[in-house]
């Protein structure tokens, strides 16, 4: 993914078809497919989030390599002018977009801001004793959530949450690292943390109640959603290495396993029971997953050799981001139409 190995970078500086669905149930709807040609020249793209507005969190890299942060809306791009280079990563409700930017070139630390549409206006979060300073979600209401990276030989990941007036730690008690990935409207923040023996857990924090969540027989659990219902989505790996898709909501595990894949991941999941992410066959090919009233549906962007679909909003809508044959990544969009939903399968318009 570009944004991951972007921030990676930063920090260390034949697929099957999109109609064959494996002999499962034909798909209710059919997505519109945007491919993210945002400027003329850009290198690359991603799309890391969409709200039920259909506004788009995006980014593209230029011929130089730098990264430019917009949000995108039929068609319409928004360039967010912060920095040298900039990245988005996450869009609210209201359109509030978040990300990261190097104020100057090739200089730490990564700073976390927030862009106001309305105003077009941005703000720098505060910052911290960190290499680099990370926003991975936004609710509704404003509230931010992230993470900080200890610098030299201290890379530890320290959680935060921004209310605007107050800037306050998230830590695990006795964890190495803990790592804040989301927050629902109801503030219940989702993620992972690293204990004193380095093994990986997920946890939801409400108010001041943190939670473990581990299913049976978990050596490794991420976290990546909470759903505004509670339900948290995410992955974990078996003693034998095998990645599962997973929710979780009071107490109730449900796993989730592609047919015949060697790994499943969920990216999220909404409480009306539709579930995104990817799934890996054992070629090694990666392709995204829609996971809708109880079925799997597999979805590869066309002429792709990896695909995966980050998130999707309340109308079926998806983003994420593809491979073309060359290796160079390309954010898309996949637009449901009103009255379509489920939408399981795509076109190119």
């Amino acid at each position: 993914m570009m944004i991951g190995s972007f921030r990676a970078g930063a920090l260390a500086l034949a697929a099957i078809p999109l109609f064959a669905l494996s002999a499962l149930p034909a798909r209710a709807g059919s997505l519109l497919l945007v491919p993210l040609n945002l400027v003329a020249g850009q290198q690359q793209s991603d799309a890391t989030d969409i709200n039920d507005a259909g506004q788009v969190a995006a980014q593209y890299s230029d011929a130089s390599g730098k990264i430019h942060a917009v949000v995108w809306k039929n068609g319409a791009v928004t360039n967010i002018n912060i920095g040298y280079s900039a990245f988005t990563l996450r869009i609210n409700a209201q359109g509030l977009a978040v990300g990261a930017y190097l104020a100057t070139c090739c200089k730490y630390p990564y700073k976390a801001f927030v862009y106001d549409p309305v105003t077009q206006l941005t703000r720098t979060i505060a910052e911290h004793d960190a290499y680099g300073t990370f926003p991975n979600g936004i609710n509704s209401s404003g509230v931010i959530i992230g993470d900080n990276v200890g610098s030299g030989n201290n890379p530890i990941l320290k959680g935060w949450e921004d209310n605007n007036t107050l800037t306050k730690t998230i830590n695990v008690k006795n964890a190495q690292s803990t790592y804040p990935s989301t927050i629902n409207d109801a503030g219940t923040i989702g993620g992972w943390y690293i204990d004193a023996s380095s093994v990986t857990h997920g946890f939801t924090r409400a108010g001041t109640k943190t939670k473990t969540i581990d299913p049976p027989g978990a050596t490794t659990t991420y976290i990546s959603y909470v759903a505004g219902d509670g339900t948290v989505a995410g992955g974990y790996s078996d003693a034998s290495s095998h990645y599962h898709g997973f929710t979780e909501n009071g107490g109730v595990y449900t796993l989730f396993d592609y047919p015949g894949s060697a790994k499943t991941f969920l990216n999220a999941y909404s409480a009306g029971g539709e579930a995104v992410g990817y799934w890996g066959d054992i070629g090694g090919i990666t392709h995204g997953l829609i996971w809708v009233g109880g079925n799997y549906y597999n979805f590869d962007y066309p002429g792709s050799t990896y695909t995966v679909i980050e998130k999707a909003n309340a109308g079926g809508s998806i983003v994420g981001l593809y491979l073309d044959a060359g290796g160079v990544a390309h954010g898309f969009v996949g637009i449901c139409a009103a009255g379509d939903a489920p939408c399981t399968s795509g076109h190119v318009g």
